[in-house]
């Protein structure tokens, strides 16, 4: 989802008050090189918040399926092989 001008303005501002002062974790689903689409286009606001945020930082990627999507498509189709509304095994804690 991308940011207003103003929001991106915004998180910039807060991120490079943190900046080298607390440990920060940063979760994301798009790539680095996508990145400026999120900022308004902007590539020099979004270039300088990637700067700040890989400063120092350990990168990591993951590549191959979701363990929740998995999980959850697993839990479907057991349900499916069941029969609609059949009892799980007590496995659905709410």
């Amino acid at each position: 989802m991308p940011f207003t001008k103003v929001g991106a303005d915004l998180l910039f501002s807060f991120l490079s008050v943190l900046h080298e002062q607390v440990s920060l974790i940063v979760t994301t689903t798009v790539p680095f090189a996508e990145w400026t689409s999120l900022f308004g286009g902007d590539q020099r606001l979004t270039g300088a918040l990637l700067d700040r945020l890989a400063f120092h930082a350990h990168v990591l990627q993951f590549a191959g399926q979701s363990f929740r999507l998995r999980h959850s498509l697993g839990r479907q189709e057991a349900r499916l092989g069941r029969g609609k509304g059949a009892p799980t095994g007590g496995d659905d804690v709410g």
